[in-house]
């Protein structure tokens, strides 16, 4: 296992991603669920105990923080395939409204810093307004 992280930063990303994120999260879990029922080999001080779950929030913070980052991308790529606004928001957990106008922030920002062009800038407004 990692080093036990106490920031999400401290996570570091590898090969697996969050695969690998969540059998981390996972074993801090089991080791903090086996201590408090006895079950642990060792039992943990509260130190210990205290690091794992330092670590568990740490490590949930990643995995949300690095399962959100392509939301945009996603969310154009379901609009830029016929998936309805509608759709596309109930699965983010968020209404249409909200989505648009995220999506249409987004796409400003990568456009901002080159990381699409003009064309796939107006491209994903296009799918606002046709969604809409």
């Amino acid at each position: 296992m990692d080093a036990i992280p106490t920031r999400p930063r401290d996570v570091i990303d590898t090969p697996g991603g969050l695969k690998r994120l969540v059998a981390a999260y996972d074993a801090h879990t089991d080791a903090l669920f086996d201590n408090r029922h006895g079950l642990a080999d060792h039992p943990l001080t509260a130190e210990e105990h205290g690091a794992h779950v330092v670590a568990v929030l740490a490590y949930a913070a990643a995995i949300a923080e690095r399962a959100q980052q392509p939301r945009w991308v996603h969310a154009r790529e379901a609009l830029s395939v016929g998936v309805t606004g509608e759709r596309v928001a109930a699965a983010m957990g968020l209404s249409w409204p909200e989505v648009a106008r995220e999506l249409a922030r987004w796409a400003e920002e990568q456009r901002r810093f080159g990381l699409i062009t003009d064309d796939e800038h107006a491209a994903v407004l296009a799918l606002i307004g046709a969604a809409s």
